[in-house]
């Protein structure tokens, strides 16, 4: 079946061309291994592996520089762009408006720069006019909780969707559930279930996600149906995000397919292929 991923780490081997960013510690080689490279995410749409990608912005390596993923997309109509801006500087809307309406960014990621950073990166003057600006200009918002941090994090999501009801708003991995103490409801707690009630917010799973379950003893099935009950298969997207060691994006895509066999195959397709056609604009 085709499947688009909606979560490709995109970086290039053409430093000169898209430098490594140089306010933070140079990517170690495992950053490197868990991402795709350019090249071989143009093999795997030729080989029809992903019939389509959304290329999300790798700050490890190019900070708010979002250069690579805009000049891919733009080069390809299989390719779609989510762009990230530092949301706590004052001109943070005029930045994503840029991405947005001059590079053809299909939307704005928020995620946290620095473990234990205070909310401004998603919640502040300057954070609510980015997401003033994606609303505006009939964009998408991709937010990304850490584990440490979800419990700010999801209010703040559920406050913005209903400020902005008819803004798509994309929440990666789950929302990062936690998966102690035998993971009742695979981690679908109540500040999760929350946003059950948000028409426009869809839940994106991962290569990661799947990963994380099966090392905690979970079954990425059973899990996968869990969010399909509580939230509906027209709410909830797979993207590659990074790669286990040794992975390659037709692994990921495969355990992706297995994780969402049982469903039925409307279900499995609207997850890994219909509702990111609606949500992004692929052909």
């Amino acid at each position: 079946m085709a499947i688009i991923d909606c979560h490709a780490l995109v970086v290039s081997t053409d430093t000169a061309r898209y430098p490594i960013a140089e306010d933070g510690p140079p990517p170690a080689p495992q950053d490197w291994a868990g991402c795709t490279s350019a090249e071989a995410l143009m093999e795997a749409l030729g080989a029809g592996v992903v019939s389509g990608a959304v290329l999300v912005q790798r700050n490890r390596f190019y900070g708010f520089d979002n250069g690579l993923i805009c000049d891919l997309a733009a080069a390809s109509p299989a390719l779609r762009a989510i762009c990230s801006v530092d949301a706590r500087r004052d001109e943070a809307a005029t930045d994503a408006r840029d991405w947005i309406a001059r590079r053809g960014a299909s939307g704005i990621r928020f995620m946290e720069p620095s473990r234990g950073s205070d909310p401004s990166w998603i919640d502040s003057a300057a954070a609510r006019g980015v997401w003033r600006v994606a609303a505006d200009e009939g964009a998408i918002v991709d937010v990304h909780a850490f584990p440490w941090n979800r419990a700010m994090v999801l209010p703040v999501v559920r406050a913005m969707a209903r400020k902005f009801p008819g803004l798509p708003i994309l929440l990666d991995n789950l929302g990062n559930p936690s998966l102690q103490d035998g993971a009742p409801d695979f981690g679908l707690d109540a500040a999760l279930a929350a946003l059950a009630d948000c028409p426009a917010l869809t839940l994106k799973f991962s290569a990661m996600t799947l990963a994380r379950l099966a090392r905690t003893g979970l079954d990425p099935a059973a899990a996968m149906a869990r969010f399909a009950r509580a939230f509906g298969p027209d709410r909830l997207i797979w993207g590659s995000d990074l790669l286990g060691e040794d992975e390659t994006l037709r692994d990921a895509a495969t355990r992706a397919m297995r994780a969402t066999d049982a469903l039925g195959s409307a279900a499995q397709d609207a997850m890994l292929h219909g509702n990111a056609v609606r949500l992004f604009g692929f052909d």
